[in-house]
């Protein structure tokens, strides 16, 4: 049985553009020159973004390249998308930049080539209050040139209860080799 990671890293109520005024006043933007401003969360600053990027670097760090078989990132699950739709008709880039950001951190920490990084999008509930068209509009139009981008519902993932998204972590872990038995599957038909 082959061993795979899944690393969890999550805040709730944050938006990617950094000039909505989300309620908790962080923001996962890659704008250059918002990024370049910005501090990481962890620092005091009100950039997810760079925090994240701490977050992950360690853990190459510290675990996964120490790791006796190596290791390959196969896939990145990003649910987000419901304080962003007051900004909704600017996601499609917010969106696109950060995951254009991931990828080239990542193959520039790991010498790997992560640009086509598979990123599953997870959507807001339509019966969600904040639901936002043009948001998974935006998911889909990101997905769609590259197979390997692929978009699902992970309603299965979320239970809604009024405005807080409480993850379960049995129901995150089915999910997760869910995910990776999905993955294979995709690769397969590649």
């Amino acid at each position: 049985q082959e061993k795979f990671y899944v690393v969890k890293w999550a805040v709730g109520g944050t938006s990617i553009a950094p000039d909505y005024n989300a309620s908790k006043g962080r923001f996962w933007s890659a704008a250059p020159e918002w990024l370049a401003q910005a501090k990481p969360t962890s620092d005091g600053g009100n950039s997810l973004l760079l925090s994240f990027i701490q977050e992950i670097d360690m853990c190459i760090d510290k675990t996964l390249s120490r790791l006796k078989d190596g290791y390959q990132i196969d896939a990145f699950l990003w649910h987000q998308g419901e304080s962003d739709y007051a900004k909704s008709k600017d996601y499609y880039r917010n969106l696109k930049t950060m995951v254009a950001y991931v990828r080239m951190h990542l193959t520039e920490k790991t010498g790997k080539d992560y640009s086509r990084l598979p990123f599953i999008f997870g959507t807001v509930a339509r019966s969600n209050k904040y639901f936002s068209r043009e948001v998974e509009n935006a998911m889909k139009q990101l997905a769609a040139p590259i197979i390997r981008n692929f978009m699902r519902n992970v309603g299965l993932l979320l239970v809604f209860r009024q405005r807080s998204i409480l993850l379960n972590c049995v129901v995150i872990e089915f999910r997760s080799v869910q995910i990776y038995y999905l993955r294979v599957q995709v690769l397969s038909w590649e």
